[in-house]
């Protein structure tokens, strides 16, 4: 991940691309909300708006307590991606995701804890 958020800092998006690859492969070892963030970020930056927005929808729904400027990065990207695209579904879509992410961030929505079982969680 780390390897990825560095070649994403290059100047105009020049390591995009390396940044991708390296992302996808973190992801297949061990899937996170950061991981989908930054794969969306180096979407973006190669103009795949439509795959970065869905990425980036993803790191809204593995968000979980305690992401909350993971959450509020994703929304920001994910927003600007679907609004540019102007695609209303799309645009609906990554609202109702933030809407949940956000709550599950701050601790207001139950947290699956397996087959039928659910705790709540509760902010520190």
């Amino acid at each position: 991940l780390d390897i990825g958020e560095e070649l994403l800092r290059l100047p105009h998006g020049e390591g995009a691309p390396l940044a991708e690859q390296a992302l996808r492969k973190t992801i297949r070892m061990r899937d996170s909300a950061r991981g989908r963030l930054l794969l969306g970020e180096a979407l973006g930056w190669q103009e795949q708006q439509q795959r970065a927005t869905l990425e980036l929808q993803v790191s809204l729904g593995m968000a979980d307590v305690g992401d909350e400027d993971l959450v509020e990065r994703a929304y920001k990207k994910a927003r600007e991606f679907s609004e540019f695209l102007q695609d209303p579904p799309l645009v609906e879509a990554v609202d109702y995701a933030y809407k949940l992410a956000k709550e599950r961030a701050h601790g207001l929505v139950p947290v699956q804890q397996g087959m039928g079982e659910e705790e709540e969680v509760t902010p520190n």
